[in-house]
């Protein structure tokens, strides 16, 4: 039955063309990028469906997080903890993706981080420009494709 309700909510989602099906709401979306002695380099808000206003420069010395709080109301009240929270990468050339799998803390709180070993083995051998989506599912909340704008890959 649950599989039956994730197949259910991944046609709508195709069929309405990433818009979320059930009640899977997201607070603001924190986006970091900093320097290996701690100071940001780049750093920004957004609240769906807004979109970074630039795109950030990323390299295996500048450290790269995403953090956001999902939630199963308009109103941001009740956390969510949801059964997937993928940020896609994907290369707007060559089309080749990468996903990290977001790390819950708090329930309902979740974070992305960009290791440099993740960088050197998936980013660096394909600079240039990757699109950045978030990705969140849940078997009875349904699913949620946001994206977030452009990263610059150096």
């Amino acid at each position: 039955m649950r599989l039956l309700r994730v197949l259910a909510s991944a046609v709508g989602l195709w069929v309405l063309g990433g818009t979320s099906l059930a009640a899977i709401h997201v607070g603001p979306v924190h986006v970091k990028v900093m320097e290996r002695t701690g100071d940001k380099q780049f750093s920004e808000t957004l609240k769906h469906p807004q979109k970074l206003s630039s795109a950030p420069k990323l390299s295996a010395t500048t450290p790269f997080s995403l953090t956001f709080d999902a939630f199963d109301d308009a109103a941001h009240k009740n956390a969510l903890a949801l059964d997937q929270a993928f940020v896609v990468l994907r290369h707007t050339g060559s089309g080749k993706e990468s996903a990290l799998v977001g790390k819950m803390g708090a329930r309902g709180t979740y974070r992305f981080d960009v290791t440099r070993k993740h960088f050197r083995t998936h980013l660096a051998p394909t600079p240039g420009k990757y699109t950045l989506t978030l990705v969140l599912g849940s078997f009875d909340q349904g699913a949620l494709v946001y994206p977030l704008g452009e990263v610059q890959v150096a």
